[in-house]
């Protein structure tokens, strides 16, 4: 292993693709800002339900970093339902 991290570290030539989940803006943003600048292909959703419908357009993301405390859905309820698209790893906040 040469300690390499970021999309290449798995040697696969298409960028990862990472779902943030999170009603607040400035995390979202700053989230997206350093994963964005490590090579990642980032989209978000500021709600539960625009995410699950991001998933069902885009299909699922290789990671998905997750807020739990949400209004209306929380990260909890989310991550079951996200997970009937496949395993999908995923980070809590």
């Amino acid at each position: 292993m040469d300690g390499q991290v970021g999309p290449s570290a798995d040697r696969s030539d298409a960028p990862k693709r990472i779902l943030i989940v999170d009603d607040a803006a400035d995390m979202r943003l700053a989230l997206s800002l350093r994963l964005q600048r490590e090579g990642f292909l980032v989209s978000t959703s500021s709600t539960g339900q625009d995410a699950l419908r991001a998933i069902e357009i885009d299909g699922p993301p290789n990671l998905i970093v997750l807020d739990i405390m949400m209004p209306e859905m929380d990260g909890f309820a989310f991550a079951t339902k996200a997970r009937r698209h496949g395993e999908i790893p995923i980070i809590f906040l």
